[in-house]
């Protein structure tokens, strides 16, 4: 998909879901909420522009899945009743492995749930599980002064499985309805697609939590929720959900990572139920980018910062070690095509040293399954088993793609290297960077640049990393606890 498509496909989107017909489970199609311009994102719209037709035996798939993911977890309880009344605020986070149940910080929030805790605000940590983990017998512990969590299951009882498959096909016939009568083009098109998606597993795992969080919030009734925010449709509901309950709370979203120069849907206006009171981001320089696009009248756009550290290093300590460490994101796919490129380049470059680390989301099973040469690694590469702040302070260079680690990479000292593909749209977090950061291809790339930086002086090396450690310092900034409870208190 080239740039023109894309944004004729953010408009065609649009238009179907701000149309005045607008409903809960119209927003609860996911598909319909074009995130960014990575590939992973763009895949599912590829047909759209290829003239072919989606399969009709998508929303039959979904219903076994359903069915089948019902029956495995049949005997498994859903109840909020041990949650407290009354609560301030509701923080929505999520849980990528089992490692991180009972962990005092939460991966999203850090400490910040704690330290309202200790200034007399109540909070929970309302977790959505993206493992499917086996909650029958689950208990999560925390530590004396750690806020309440609260695991959300992946299934409700079965009559409100079914009713949430009601509303989702009656919003599907409806679309397929007026796609019937709109002319032959893209916004066709995108009516019939979206008909289909709206049966889809993933948009009955959104409407679901609408539902789930209605019934939380109408028990803690909190002044203020609190959702990691990208732009995807759940987000938007759990707003909805809140102010259905209580019109006044406060809907925040907090924008915690890197952002692409082509977002869309996290700027996007859905109008005064969905849209956040204000969304918080991790540094001045996506503060900034979020303004510059915001459609939102209503929306206030502020600094939280990131409660994520690396260890600085000074100006004059510049790497000179020989190793490269690979940094995916949470996505199988780039897992994989960061990978193969890393297993080319060791072969051509056997003195440095490849340390592959992967996002928490990903096991190390996951890509054996894919890559057989996994079994055995050649002799410098390794797989990380250590903190990424170890990681960074071995490490000459890191191979990216899109993850925010690219930034962290950079405070820390080490060179960052862009994988590009060809016949994409670039998806490089650090594409403002004019200097530092390095752009390669193919495995010869990598090369070239692993002998010039063996050439380098260290003032060479300081006069190009020196305005990219000022970037990344505005990028992720340290978090401001008296602003966010400034917001919270009013």
């Amino acid at each position: 998909m080239n740039e023109k498509q894309y944004h004729l496909l953010c408009e065609a989107c649009d238009r179907v879901l701000q149309s005045t017909e607008l409903t809960i489970e119209r927003v609860a199609i996911a598909w319909l909420h074009v995130l960014n311009e990575h590939p992973t994102n763009l895949a599912k719209y590829l047909d759209l522009f290829a003239g072919k037709h989606l399969s009709p035996f998508i929303g039959v798939k979904s219903m076994l899945l359903q069915a089948i993911q019902c029956f495995k977890l049949r005997q498994r309880s859903y109840s909020i009743d041990c949650l407290t009344n009354n609560v301030d605020v509701i923080f929505v986070s999520h849980l990528l492995n089992s490692a991180q149940l009972g962990a005092e910080e939460d991966f999203y929030f850090g400490s910040l749930p704690e330290i309202l805790n200790e200034n007399g605000i109540s909070n929970i940590v309302i977790l959505r599980d993206h493992r499917s983990i086996d909650q029958k017998n689950i208990s999560i512990k925390r530590k004396q002064g750690m806020s309440p969590r609260f695991l959300l299951p992946n299934v409700l009882p079965l009559t409100m499985e079914a009713f949430l498959w009601k509303c989702l096909h009656s919003e599907a016939i409806h679309l397929r309805a007026q796609a019937k009568k709109s002319k032959k083009n893209l916004h066709q098109r995108i009516l019939f697609h979206s008909s289909k998606h709206a049966i889809s597993s993933l948009s009955i795992a959104t409407l679901r939590l609408y539902h789930q969080i209605l019934s939380i919030v109408e028990r803690i009734r909190p002044k203020a929720i609190v959702v990691t925010y990208e732009g995807h449709a759940w987000e938007r509901l759990a707003f909805a959900a809140a102010r259905k309950i209580v019109p006044e709370v406060l809907c925040i979203g907090y924008h915690h990572t890197i952002l692409r120069p082509l977002s869309h849907s996290i700027e996007r206006s859905l109008g005064s139920l969905y849209d956040p009171d204000y969304i918080l981001t991790a540094g001045n320089i996506t503060r900034e980018m979020i303004k510059n696009k915001l459609t939102m009248p209503h929306t206030k756009v502020n600094v939280l910062g990131t409660h994520r550290k690396t260890q600085e290093i000074p100006l004059l300590s510049i790497k000179k070690s020989s190793c490269c460490l690979i940094i995916p994101e949470g996505i199988i796919d780039e897992s994989t095509l960061l990978l193969d490129f890393a297993l080319k380049c060791s072969y051509l470059a056997p003195n440095v040293h490849f340390i592959l680390r992967l996002h928490p989301i990903i096991s190390f099973k996951e890509l054996e399954i894919r890559d057989s040469r996994l079994k055995k690694f050649p002799s410098n590469f390794e797989l990380s088993k250590k903190s990424i702040t170890d990681d960074f302070l071995r490490s000459r260079w890191a191979l990216y793609r899109s993850s925010s680690a690219a930034v962290f990479s950079i405070l820390a000292g080490v060179r960052p290297i862009y994988l590009s593909q060809e016949n994409e749209i670039k998806i490089d977090p650090l594409h403002e960077l004019t200097s530092w950061r390095c752009i390669v291809n193919q495995p010869a790339d990598f090369l070239s640049i692993v002998i010039a930086d063996s050439k380098m002086t260290i003032s060479e090396q300081i006069k190009e990393f020196t305005p990219a450690h000022f970037y990344c310092k505005q990028y992720f900034m340290p978090m401001n606890f008296a602003g966010f409870k400034k917001i919270i208190t009013g």
